[in-house]
């Protein structure tokens, strides 16, 4: 006796009907992937796992795997990526003002960046180097804080 399979859920396909039979004679279904895509599969690929979507199941795994932190849009990764700019390419404008002065970013990574630091406060902070505006960019030199909270500091000039 044959399986039935219409209503059964095989990864991210819905089997949705049976589809005829393929030129060697094999059941075939007419599915629905989660992601929309409907098309017809092989029913024995389904019951032994070969298949488990359109597609896209890879598609999100490589993504997944690409994915970083997922914040490089955020204003805090400007920061950051301001940080790294100013302190590490000599052909940047501000490269003689922080990196040519000797002043280091001591994160190696946005992740460890935000690790210390966490997301931008708000639109109205910026990360201060406190209390050395000498020092190095690191977690025990550096804090979110305001124009107003860095004007505060009379020896200390904002960036």
């Amino acid at each position: 006796m044959t399986r039935d399979v219409i209503g059964e859920r095989f990864g991210r396909w819905l089997v949705l009907s049976n589809a005829g039979r393929d030129k060697n004679r094999k059941s075939l279904c007419k599915c629905v992937c989660d992601c929309g895509t409907t098309a017809i599969v092989l029913k024995e690929n389904l019951i032994r796992g070969k298949t488990r979507s359109c597609g896209c199941w890879n598609r999100d795994l490589v993504k997944e795997l690409h994915k970083t932190h997922g914040k490089s849009s955020t204003s805090t990764y400007a920061i950051y990526y301001g940080i790294r700019r100013r302190c590490n390419i000599p052909t940047y404008i501000g490269y003689k003002h922080y990196g040519g002065r000797g002043i280091r970013c001591l994160w190696d990574s946005f992740k460890d960046f935000y690790a210390d630091m966490g997301p931008r406060p708000s639109p109205k902070h910026s990360i201060d180097r406190y209390p050395d505006r000498d020092g190095d960019y690191c977690k025990d030199n550096c804090r979110w804080a305001t124009r107003l909270e860095q004007n505060n500091n009379s020896h200390h000039i904002a960036i």
